[in-house]
């Protein structure tokens, strides 16, 4: 008789997601248990899953799926109402380890790659069911959650996008676009950062002359203010940019996905510009004559030659400060933004590639400026 080769149980794709909720209903379960006896420990649990899910993809603890295993309950966790919130703070590590997980799987088959961008996925669900549970009004919509994500979360989940965007297979770029969907409303930093202002430079093809694009925002003047805001929307430019490079994809399913991803960022740049100006509309009179008497000091107590290069120096940087979120702050900004974006791509079979490492130009780039 032939020996019968049977499958690993982990392997098996049914199989895997029975067992997985079935560990999720486990801990939900456990999680309501009152009293002195036994509890079921969710961290210990996660911890455990996070070791397994970054142990060597060749050693003999990842053979029978048992990354992939790992890699789904996390996501489980995260994805559900109850343990969401609580499991929310451990993001920036998940992230991390999704990140690792996109590197040592290699270019190969995109198993392990697609389950690691899911992870992220349902890391960012988490974070925002968590944000939404603490608010006066839960019910309410927006586009905009601040505080979600740590900084040092949000810097991560933009390197994990780089690497998941110029992945070679596209279910895993669509899957990275569907992450910047998610992600995009939490992307505004708490502090600003301090390696903001040169996010758009390199990007090519259409995002290449930002500056000259105009928009309806706030102009290019404010100073330091706006320098500030800049940087702390420095992170969603970043993926407002990645989404633009990669709109005219090579995969049709991959472009929707993005143009959708740069939609919800253009509604997260909005919504912010709206709350920042009702927020400083009482005491915007008040800051320009403070910033006037500022400059007044300045040019007294400087040489001429000095004055003169620092405000060449004050300048440039408010040229370089200039982004899609600045000339997006606005409806009729970004739509003057998006217009002047599908002007300038040209003819249907004329024009140039966006940028992405799958990019196709021609028509491709105006179909996906215009979803």
């Amino acid at each position: 008789k032939r020996p019968v080769s049977l499958t690993p149980p982990l392997l098996s794709t049914p199989l895997r997601k029975l067992w997985v909720d079935c560990v999720v209903l486990c801990h939900v379960c456990g999680d309501g248990i009152k009293g002195n006896g036994p509890k079921v420990d969710v961290f210990a649990y996660l911890r455990k899953a996070m070791e397994f899910a970054s142990v060597n993809p060749r050693s003999q603890k990842a053979a029978g799926g048992t990354r992939l295993a790992a890699l789904e309950v996390i996501s489980g966790f995260f994805a559900d109402k109850t343990l969401g919130p609580r499991v929310a703070a451990w993001a920036h590590s998940l992230l991390q380890l999704c990140h690792r997980g996109l590197k040592s799987s290699g270019s190969g088959e995109p198993h392990h790659r697609m389950a690691s961008v899911n992870t992220a996925c349902a890391v960012a669900v988490g974070c925002r069911n968590s944000i939404i549970s603490r608010l006066n009004n839960p019910e309410e919509k927006s586009f905009m959650y601040r505080n979600a994500l740590e900084d040092a979360a949000i810097l991560e989940a933009v390197k994990f996008l780089r690497k998941a965007a110029d992945d070679r297979y596209p279910e895993v770029r669509a899957a990275a676009a569907r992450f910047a969907s998610i992600v995009c409303s939490m992307l505004i930093l708490a502090r600003p950062s301090s390696s903001s202002g040169g996010s758009g430079g390199g990007m090519g093809g259409m995002v290449s002359s930002l500056s000259s694009s105009g928009g309806g925002g706030e102009g290019s003047g404010g100073g330091g203010a706006n320098n500030a805001i800049a940087s702390l929307l420095s992170s969603l430019d970043e993926v407002m940019v990645l989404a633009m490079r990669n709109l005219d994809d090579e995969s049709p399913g991959v472009s929707s996905s993005w143009s959708e991803a740069l939609a919800r960022c253009i509604c997260t740049s909005i919504q912010y510009g709206e709350t920042t100006r009702a927020a400083t509309a009482d005491n915007a009179a008040s800051m320009r004559n403070v910033e006037v008497d500022d400059d007044d000091d300045a040019d007294n107590n400087t040489s001429t030659g000095n004055g003169l290069s620092s405000k060449l120096k004050a300048f440039s940087e408010a040229r370089r400060a200039i982004a899609i979120t600045k000339s997006c702050s606005s409806l009729p900004g970004a739509i003057k933004f998006l217009v002047s974006q599908f002007i300038k791509v040209g003819g249907e079979l004329s024009a140039s590639r966006c940028g992405g490492s799958y990019s196709t130009g021609g028509r491709a780039a105006r179909v996906g400026t215009s979803a």
